[in-house]
């Protein structure tokens, strides 16, 4: 929260009413608290799921990659947006994915596995800077598809996933530094597809997901040395959740488990950087392939889909676990837990698909700040 010191009398402060949070000096804005808005953003060129975004901190762009456009035609395509929404076409991946993970750190953002055909998976991992020059560095440890990713201390990090198309998951663990070069870690505590993942604090946070034999209830953590510190068991077993950080910690929400007819969940676990576990306020809505991220403050839990509803329902959370008031998307959204990233304050939204089943091209920006 901006602070602002009052000063002495003969300077007062004007403040412009008491709810759009704005001071004036002398017909000068000298405060302002951090504020919802929310808007359409420069689409992507071809609709499309299961691609991947990630930004670029100190390049300040985000950089979509890949994904499906009908469910059988995948894509090598990489989009460059800037904040101002101005998009461009940069290096391809090294060949066309789908339902891989990426992330971003420093200079750097990194796109790893996928699949690029209904069969075969790849270790691909590709490394652009924010001018998205693409660089070609160490493939993963094992050919994946349905993993996850996210940041950790100068490291980007990827775990998990569906080594084939039928059978066969991977805990394996590896991190990338800014160089490219990889790092091979402890694995996770269970062999996973589709966890979700997410950091805090110097920590990583890989959990839930599916071994296509049971529903392990696992997150597995990970400090800055690449150390395996925590393993900690949550309440409920699922997959296609959604996790993001709160407070001194990350939340892990929503998600689905067992066979048709499937059960959805409402369920929002809190994990601290010790590993303890808490549980947050439910959903408003049970649902999976939603996705979740972490602006100034707030956790934002958003759209996904059950049996028969497609929602564009926000569920927000403070950094002490309080339930604030809900959003709404401009567009109802699911299969969003990968085409999304969050950059100086702001959330981008891509793609996914809407209530028909319609792949999308579209995208959003949510921010507080």
């Amino acid at each position: 929260m901006p602070i602002y010191g009052y000063g002495i009398k003969r300077n007062p402060l004007h403040w412009q009413g008491n709810k759009i949070g704005k001071a004036y000096r002398y017909g000068t804005l000298v405060y302002q608290s951090f504020q919802w808005s929310q808007g359409a953003f420069t689409s992507m060129s071809s609709v499309r799921d299961y691609m991947a975004a990630a930004a670029v901190p100190n390049g300040n762009v985000i950089l979509v990659a890949g994904g499906s456009t009908t469910g059988s035609d995948y894509l090598s395509l990489v989009e460059r947006f800037t904040e101002a929404g101005v998009r461009s076409t940069v290096n391809s991946l090294g060949r066309a994915v789908y339902h891989f993970s990426g992330a971003g750190n420093g200079n750097k953002a990194f796109f790893g596995g996928g699949g690029y055909s209904s069969l075969s998976n790849t270790s691909d991992v590709n490394m652009y800077d924010s001018a998205g020059v693409r660089t070609s560095v160490t493939g993963l440890y094992r050919n994946v598809r349905a993993n996850a990713a996210t940041a950790l201390g100068s490291y980007v990090v990827f775990s998990g996933g569906r080594i084939n198309a039928l059978s066969g998951q991977s805990a394996t663990t590896d991190a990338y530094d800014q160089n490219g070069a990889r790092t091979r870690m402890t694995d996770m505590a269970v062999e996973l597809m589709n966890p979700a993942a997410a950091n805090c604090n110097g920590f990583a946070f890989f959990g839930f997901g599916w071994d296509r034999n049971s529903w392990p209830t696992y997150v597995t953590l990970y400090n800055t040395s690449l150390v395996r510190t925590a393993t900690q068991n949550g309440l409920y077993g699922r997959v296609y959740l959604a996790a993001a950080r709160s407070g001194n910690g990350v939340i892990f929400a929503g998600g689905n488990y067992g066979t048709a007819p499937y059960t959805y969940r409402d369920t929002v676990e809190h994990f601290d950087t010790s590993g303890t576990r808490t549980s947050y306020p439910t959903l408003n809505y049970a649902r999976y392939r939603l996705g979740a991220a972490y602006i100034n403050g707030k956790t934002l839990v958003f759209g996904g889909n059950n049996d028969t509803t497609y929602y564009s329902y926000i569920d927000v959370y403070n950094d002490s676990g309080v339930k604030e008031a809900a959003r709404n998307m401009g567009t109802v959204r699911y299969m969003v837990g990968a085409p999304y990233d969050v950059l100086n304050g702001t959330l981008y939204l891509f793609g996914g698909r809407t209530t028909s089943g319609t792949y999308l091209n579209t995208s959003e920006t949510i921010s507080y700040k």
